[in-house]
């Protein structure tokens, strides 16, 4: 949220938490938002630069939302994007999966990675696997649960 993006005590205290959980072998992706990002850009590069120093990825949610999506992406040190819901809310569309695709694939090029959401059945995850996306979520793949479970490794 902005708060949280504008607080200058953030970043050192999620650098311990990263350093708690496993610093670069499990890092810790703090997401904003887009317009919070535009809204606060100044504070968002500073203190996003000061998040991955301390180890942080960082997730920019409702990604295109804005024109200048790409140009925000280029000034701050995000790690990785989750789309905005409109691109990705019809995929059998060939329009929207190819303006989706556009975008995903500018992003890739970047370097940065890609989620989508809203995975609703097999063909929109099959869409969004082939147009580059490697971060998937949605019902078809599981219903959000009311507790958190951890898979033991083994």
């Amino acid at each position: 949220c902005a708060e949280s993006l504008q607080d200058p005590s953030l970043p050192s205290l999620m650098g311990r938490l990263a350093q708690a959980v496993g610093g670069d072998i499990n890092p810790l992706v703090l997401q904003f938002t887009e317009s919070d990002v535009i809204s606060y850009l100044k504070l968002a590069i500073n203190n996003i630069h000061e998040f991955r120093e301390q180890g942080c990825g960082i997730s920019i949610s409702n990604f295109g939302a804005s024109l200048q999506a790409l140009d925000t992406l280029n000034m701050v040190e995000a790690t990785m994007v989750k789309l905005e819901r409109n691109f990705v809310s019809d995929l059998s569309n060939e329009d929207n999966f190819k303006a989706a695709q556009k975008l995903v694939q500018s992003v890739n090029d970047t370097g940065r990675e890609v989620i989508l959401s809203y995975i609703e059945s097999p063909t929109a995850m099959s869409k969004a696997w082939s147009m580059g996306a490697r971060y998937l979520q949605g019902y078809y793949l599981q219903e959000p649960q009311s507790r958190m479970t951890v898979a033991e490794e083994g």
